[in-house]
């Protein structure tokens, strides 16, 4: 029978945890999915989309009492369902939109147009909106 010296006992244990470890680094399983989860976490930030921005527009306001109008002067085109006209009690309604949507030289509005009537974009994302025009 043979007497285990201390050496003998350290050369069993360091086998041991040298295959503890090797097993424990070779599991490259666990890294190669930590790594698609990142790319998988990065292609779905670059997806999701900014929300929109308020359009940029000027417009011509005709206050007369005979023709009241707002026609867009130019910038962004505006979809007719997110805008609406706010002027208090006054009956300014929207104009009918070619293909649902204002250009420059559009009527945008007529009727009941005065002083501090406003085009307003609600957020087709969300629940915001924007004055985006004022006479």
């Amino acid at each position: 029978m043979h007497k285990r010296t201390r050496r003998d006992w350290l050369r069993v244990a360091g086998i041991g945890v040298a295959a503890g470890l090797a097993g424990c680094s070779s599991s490259s399983d666990d890294s190669e999915e930590d790594e698609d989860e990142e790319e998988e976490d990065e292609d779905e930030d670059e997806e999701e989309e900014d929300p929109p921005e308020a359009p940029a527009v000027s417009v011509e306001c005709d206050l007369s009492p005979e023709n009241p109008s707002i026609t867009h002067a130019g910038g962004d085109s505006l979809e007719r369902t997110n805008i609406e006209v706010v002027n208090g009690s006054e009956g300014a309604t929207l104009a009918e939109a070619e293909n649902g949507t204002y250009a420059a030289g559009d009527t945008i509005a007529e009727g009941g147009i005065r002083d501090g009537t406003q085009i307003v974009w609600n957020n087709p994302v969300d629940d915001t909106s924007a004055v985006i025009a004022e006479c």
